[in-house]
């Protein structure tokens, strides 16, 4: 993924999070039309076949995605920030499971979380009359999925080292 989308993903970001913008008589979050675009961006290194295989991860996890969004509605006990942290944690492990390097995770990520977001907003169309697809809520799902997905890819690549760390005795190095 080129540098420079990076950079101008973060430095769009603050922008486009608090704007909405009407697309066929969908609200449709700012972040979400910000983070396409940096989909867009990774899919620029991505091999054609790891292109699609990291879709079709995308939409495995939107699935489970979707599940603990609507698991939460129906459990009182899950309060809704309690649900973000959970499907962060899953959706995140889920996705550095499935795909190996950065951008494959993140196009998986974002087109689940784009899926998942697509389908809660359809599910909802029929209970209120404001169709939206996105929020701040999807926001914190897909950065901190995003930050569970590098963290687990990082610690497995050093687990060889982390492991060494308890059989060291105080002093010791190799």
């Amino acid at each position: 993924m080129p540098k420079r989308a990076v950079v101008g993903f973060l430095a769009g970001w603050p922008l486009f999070a608090w704007t909405a913008a009407n697309v066929r008589g969908w609200k449709v979050d700012g972040s979400i039309l910000w983070s396409t675009l940096l989909l867009a961006a990774a899919l620029i290194g991505l091999a054609g076949s790891r292109i699609w295989t990291a879709v079709a991860a995308g939409v495995l996890v939107g699935a489970i995605a979707l599940f603990i969004v609507k698991l939460s509605a129906v459990i009182p006990n899950l309060s809704a920030a309690e649900a973000v942290w959970i499907g962060a944690l899953v959706v995140g492990t889920a996705t550095a499971v499935f795909m190996r390097s950065a951008g494959e995770q993140l196009t998986a990520l974002t087109v689940g979380l784009l899926v998942s977001a697509a389908a809660e907003g359809w599910l909802n169309s029929r209970l209120i009359e404001v169709r939206r697809i996105g929020g701040m809520s999807w926001a914190d799902l897909w950065w901190l999925g995003f930050a569970v997905v590098r963290l687990e890819t990082y610690l497995a690549a050093r687990w060889s080292e982390i492991r060494e760390w308890h059989w060291r005795r105080g002093g010791q190095r190799h």
